[in-house]
């Protein structure tokens, strides 16, 4: 009766339906709904866990609050793609309240307001901070960050700088396109080729301007996109309706959540 009872469980446990399957043993990836603006959560297998941007100055509590719903009052790292106020402007809450084990950036020049602010404060902090380049490589856990983008030359133009990131977990990967401009689309889909290929991409600078080449380029498993109300009438749907893949935007599905057992990615329904 035992073994009967063992091998129905099995049965009806299989696969990414299954509870939570595991929970810890998934990589997690959340893009969170915040509007104009970028802060993904990625949760590794084991724990660890990355900031990956930290929203809008005009949501100033929104990552902090997420964070605290979730019971995190640790991150091992946070990644700010490029100093944008919608990239980095809700991390101040953040720094005062979650530990931080270290954190990275692009390196920019060209800055938005507050951001040196910001900078003063992780200074404050004593927070380690160093600055990614193509071809530096980042392991988090059983993660690979590997960093493809931007290069020594850096331009004005604080969007073309941003960082590109191809996150690996085993078989699966997922790449971060965070604020491109359509010029760096083209010059990494001709440097790169093959390697940029993932299970899930991030549309870039929140829906477009994608060239013909990224569009015809990709062909994913899933695209995600965050964006919401802006002045630049992103996302330039046309172009986002011209990708080769199912795409999930935080402006029509709201908080998206994808896991992957290193075998495979999937969507998952927000529990809230």
């Amino acid at each position: 009766m035992l073994k009967r009872f063992l091998f129905l469980t099995i049965l009806f446990c299989w696969g990414p339906v299954c509870g939570s399957a595991a929970a810890d043993e998934l990589l997690r990836v959340t893009f969170l709904d915040a509007g104009y603006a970028d802060a993904i959560l990625i949760e590794s297998p084991g724990g660890r866990k990355i900031l990956l941007d930290g929203g809008d100055v005009e949501k100033p509590d929104l990552v902090f609050e997420f964070l605290k719903g979730q019971a995190f009052d640790a991150l091992d790292l946070v990644i700010i793609s490029h100093p944008h106020k919608n990239h980095f402007g809700a991390l101040f809450r953040v720094l005062e309240e979650v530990r931080i084990g270290e954190i990275v950036w692009n390196g920019g020049p060209q800055q938005e307001a507050p951001f040196e602010d910001l900078m003063n404060r992780i200074r404050e902090k004593k927070i380690p901070v160093r600055v990614l380049k193509a071809g530096d490589r980042l392991n988090v856990g059983p993660l690979r960050f590997d960093v493809f983008h931007p290069g020594k030359t850096m331009e004005d133009n604080i969007n073309a700088n941003s960082l590109v990131l191809k996150l690996i977990y085993e078989d699966v990967a997922l790449l971060f396109t965070t604020d491109i401009t359509p010029g760096v689309q083209d010059s990494l889909i001709r440097k790169f080729g093959k390697k940029l290929a993932a299970d899930l991409v991030q549309i870039p600078h929140h829906g477009g301007p994608l060239t013909q080449t990224f569009i015809e380029f990709f062909k994913p498993q899933f695209f995600a996109l965050s964006t919401g109300p802006n002045e630049w009438m992103l996302p330039i749907e046309r172009q986002v309706a011209a990708l080769q893949a199912e795409v999930f935007r935080t402006d029509r599905h709201g908080r998206l959540i994808f896991e992957s057992d290193g075998r495979k990615i999937w969507r998952t329904e927000d529990p809230q």
